[in-house]
Formats: structure tokens, C-alpha cells, sequence
């Protein structure tokens, strides 16, 4: 019996005889088009055929389908994209504080300095670092790069062959020990929902939770939201001082953001102190499941 029970865990958690089940799909495929696959859940052979087989997988991408697509859409961004952004812009500002120094159109006059002042650097970095942020990938689409590889379960398990689909759904936690991290875009809805809490369980189980990275989708829209107002900022700022001689918008524009940070701040805090409380009193069995005849199949798992 104890050879049978090891034997069964073991076939939960391996493709043995299996291995053309283990796929994943290109980063930038995913996130292609603003994460058009995200756009709903209904699968088809074409959404298949974006994944391909692998011996493993980067990251393992668990979400909801309830969630809005642009909000994983930018969670996704924010995740992968942020250290190509930070470069990109910061080469950016080196180039063009370079050309302030050899340009006078670029600097502008104000009366409390008798040097002129650069502009360039606070009306350019915020579209810099959000189009790098959220147009990379699909710059690495259009030239054919398509790694990390990722696990999304829309195209890494068939979803009109039922055969295949059960397959694929039996050997989740298989995905989940060949992946080498675990990304959730969690939202308010993510530990109430049964199948991303079998993930997370089995991850935790078969990894390290150093591996694992739990991204608040609302934390990475503040921050892209955040990024366009103070372009917006930075351009009223400029045409104020330029034209009017007013020198304290900047100011204002960065106490109201701040006030409005602190407010999404606030919001954040009382969210977590709500997670808190439903863990307190979690029960597997008050998680939803989209689909009732798959309740057994976790259960089992």
C-alpha cells in the first residue's frame, strides 16, 4: 500500500512516460499584444500551439481569469520588465544630460539661479521608462525573442482535446516542479479561489518560497499610474514656468501625488489586514471552484 500511495504522488509531480506533456510557452508570446491571451479563458488548438515542448520552465505564472487582463498585463510587466526599463532609462538620462551640456535650446532660465536649468530629464524619463516598461517584450516578439519560458495554463494544457485536458490537469503539480519560480498576480479574489490555492500549496511543498513572488496587481498599476501623472506633472510644470513665471507647481504636483501614494498606502494596509483575517479562518472547502466536477481532482491531488 505504501509502495502504491509513493508510486501514485510520484506520477502527481513527474511526466514519466508522459514527457510531451511539458510545455511552456515564450515570455513574449504572452504577453504579446498587451497580454491578448489574457483576454478571456476559452482555449483552442491555435492557443496550444503557442506553447512547445521544454525539459523546464522559468516561472510558473499562477492568476484568475476574473482578474481584468490590463491589470496582469502590467503586474506581468512590472515582474519581468523592470530592470530592461531601469537600464534603458537610465542610459537615456546619461545621453541626454550630454547633449544639455552641449545644447542651450534644451535648458531653460529661471530667476533664482544664474544657470540655466535642464528639462529634458524630468519631461522624458517618465514616457521612457513606461514604454520600456511596457513595450519591451513586444520589441522582443517582432525580432523572435521568446525567453524565459513560462507556464500559463491557456496554452500550456489543451483545452478542446478533453483527453489531453485531463492529462494536462493531472500533471499540474508536475508544471510546478519543473518550473524554477512561481509568480502569483494576486488579488483580493486569489485565496478564494480552489485551483490557485492547490498551486500555491504545491509549490510551497515542492520548493523553496524563496522562489515564489506574490505581486498585488494594484501595487504595479499604482506605480504606472503614478509614472503618467508625474509626466503630466513635469509638463505643467514646464509650461508654467516657461510661460507664466509660476515656480511652485512642481510642488504641488508632488504633495497631491504623495497625498494620493498615501492613500493607496492606506488602502493596501487595510487589504492585508483582511488577508489576515481569512487566513485565520481559512477552509479549503469554502474555495470556489469554477467548475464543480474538478473539486475531486484537487481534493484527490
Amino acid at each position: 500500500l505504501c509502495v502504491t500511495a509513493k508510486r501514485s504522488a510520484e506520477d502527481l509531480v513527474s511526466f514519466w512516460k508522459t514527457e510531451k506533456l511539458l510545455r511552456g510557452t515564450g515570455l513574449a508570446t504572452v504577453m504579446h499584444g498587451g497580454a491578448r491571451v489574457l483576454a478571456s479563458s476559452k482555449g483552442s488548438a491555435a492557443t496550444y500551439q503557442l506553447s512547445r515542448p521544454v525539459k523546464k520552465i522559468n516561472t510558473f505564472i499562477s492568476h484568475n481569469w476574473s482578474v481584468p487582463r490590463h491589470e496582469k498585463f502590467i503586474a506581468m510587466a512590472v515582474h519581468f520588465n523592470l530592470r530592461i526599463a531601469a537600464t534603458v532609462t537610465s542610459a537615456a538620462m546619461v545621453l541626454i544630460v550630454i547633449l544639455q551640456g552641449v545644447s542651450s535650446t534644451l535648458v531653460v532660465a529661471v530667476p533664482w539661479t544664474p544657470f540655466p536649468r535642464g528639462i529634458m530629464c524630468k519631461l522624458l524619463f517618465s514616457p521612457i521608462f513606461l514604454c520600456s516598461l511596457l513595450l519591451c517584450r513586444e520589441v522582443w516578439y517582432i525580432l523572435g525573442w521568446d525567453n524565459p519560458t513560462v507556464f500559463l495554463d491557456k496554452t500550456c494544457i489543451h483545452q478542446t482535446d478533453g483527453v489531453l485536458q485531463q492529462q494536462g490537469i493531472a500533471k499540474l503539480g508536475a508544471f510546478l516542479r519543473h518550473s524554477e519560480s512561481m509568480l502569483v498576480l494576486y488579488t483580493d479574489i486569489y485565496l478564494r479561489k480552489l485551483w490557485t490555492i492547490y498551486e500555491v500549496a504545491a509549490y510551497v511543498v515542492l520548493h523553496d518560497v524563496k522562489g515564489m513572488v506574490m505581486l498585488p496587481t494594484r501595487m504595479a498599476l499604482v506605480l504606472v499610474v503614478g509614472l503618467l501623472c508625474t509626466f503630466v506633472a513635469s509638463l505643467v510644470t514646464i509650461l508654467l514656468e516657461s510661460y507664466f513665471e509660476f515656480y511652485w507647481s512642481w510642488n504641488i504636483s508632488m504633495a497631491s501625488m504623495g497625498y494620493g501614494l498615501l492613500l493607496c498606502m492606506r488602502a493596501w494596509g487595510k487589504e492585508q489586514t483582511a488577508l489576515q483575517a481569512r487566513l485565520a479562518d481559512f477552509d479549503v472547502r469554502s474555495c470556489v471552484c469554477q467548475c464543480e466536477e474538478d473539486r475531486p481532482v484537487v481534493y484527490q491531488n
